[in-house]
């Protein structure tokens, strides 16, 4: 288990091209590769429940942005992404002081309509799991970008 608070290779800070308040206040990490996006976080006493582990909400969060910005990076960045629907399930708790990596990755593609998925792993154990559909498309002439990831 890392436990200095280092940051581990190939991780950059997570900033996107369109200010996300929700998410920038968050300190995230990410890595891109060819199999999708890696979100990477040190869980914080800030982003626990009442226990002594991570908050359910900040989980779901985390990956939204994972499979938001794996399917940002397969469809393009010149469209809008936005989530129809998200799942997650929970196998065990994510403790504080943990090195989190969230593993997204888009399952199936078509025109609009996005299939994507995302694991929750601590020290190579997989602790939760999620899924998603979303759709990104085109931006329409006269409207802005909206980002999802």
């Amino acid at each position: 288990m890392l436990d200095d608070k280092t940051i581990p290779d190939g991780f950059l800070p997570c900033r996107f091209e369109v200010p996300v308040p929700f998410s920038d206040g968050m300190d995230l990490y990410h890595r891109v590769h060819a199999q999708g996006v890696v979100i990477g976080v040190w869980v914080q006493d800030k982003y626990r429940n009442g226990g002594q582990m991570a908050h359910g909400g900040f989980l779901m969060a985390l990956g939204d942005i994972a499979t938001g910005h794996a399917t940002s990076e397969l469809m393009g960045k010149d469209r809008y992404t936005v989530h129809v629907s998200f799942n997650m399930n929970f196998y065990s708790s994510v403790p504080i002081g943990c090195w989190l990596e969230v593993h997204g990755r888009v399952n199936r593609s078509g025109r609009e309509i996005v299939f994507a998925s995302c694991d929750y792993i601590v020290d190579g154990v997989v602790l939760g799991r999620a899924d998603a559909v979303l759709k990104s498309a085109p931006i329409k002439l006269g409207r802005t970008a909206v980002r999802d990831a």
